[in-house]
């Protein structure tokens, strides 16, 4: 289990090189011993991994291995949760829908409400993907409920950041800059430092829509700084793209 561990705190940091590694080690060991729970877990933190850096279809074949080999029901439940966060990085949000409403009723019903919290605030972003906009942020709202209750400050930050871009498409830009800039801080103080990059993107479009040129550049550039360090090459390009199509150049790292 330690390999696993360890793979976890590489993941939350956004070392997903050696995540993956880690999860290796730890699916290695599992096929040693005969252990299917870890080799379980193994391959949903790999799923989990590659979707989150941009390999959306590794990761989603991670996550179907995981339910494969899943012989217990809670992990079943983590293994559908990171199945349609994997659909959901993909852009599918009709696949991602069915697996994270599997997900969130098992995990209620088990009482385990961490990653209950999370799943529902991906769900809810599922939805918002779809154009199920009143759907999404009851969910959000909920998601980011349970997340603050438990407390759960990964479930926290992410919940903030969604019903951030869900307000931000309602058009209240005031407000959502607010829950933007709360998640960016809930992450930062994770040390969270992907997730940080991924939300000065969100916030780079916020100031785009607010006509506001220097802090996009500003928030682009923080991403493209972030995304390089971390040897993100899909985000890394992505968010060049961006700039160039704004025709903007990123300014040097303070």
């Amino acid at each position: 289990m330690a390999h696993f561990v360890l793979a976890l705190n590489a993941l939350s940091l956004g070392r997903f090189d050696e995540a993956l590694a880690a999860a290796a080690r730890a699916r290695a060991i599992g096929e040693v011993l005969a252990d299917r729970r870890l080799q379980t877990f193994a391959a949903w933190t790999s799923g989990w991994a590659h979707a989150t850096r941009g390999a959306r279809e590794m990761g989603i074949a991670a996550c179907q291995q995981a339910l494969e080999s899943s012989s217990d029901p809670l992990n079943t439940a983590f293994a559908l949760g990171w199945l349609g966060y994997a659909y959901l990085e993909k852009g599918d949000a009709t696949a991602a829908i069915a697996p994270l409403e599997q997900a969130t009723q098992s995990l209620h019903e088990f009482g385990y409400r961490r990653l209950e919290g999370l799943y529902t605030t991906f769900l809810g972003e599922a939805h918002f993907l779809y154009g199920q906009c009143d759907t999404a942020r009851r969910l959000v709202d909920q998601g980011l409920a349970i997340a603050s209750e438990t407390p759960y400050r990964t479930g926290t930050a992410w919940a903030q950041r969604a019903l951030g871009r869900l307000i931000q498409a309602d058009g209240d830009l005031a407000v959502a800059a607010h829950w933007l800039k709360t998640a960016l801080g809930t992450f930062a103080s994770m040390q969270a430092r992907f997730e940080v990059g991924r939300t000065y993107l969100a916030l780079a479009e916020l100031a785009q829509r607010q006509d506001d040129r220097a802090e996009v550049i500003l928030h682009l550039s923080a991403a493209h700084h972030l995304f390089t360090a971390l040897k993100v090459p899909v985000y890394v390009e992505r968010t060049t793209q961006v700039a160039s199509a704004l025709g903007l150049t990123f300014a040097l790292p303070s």
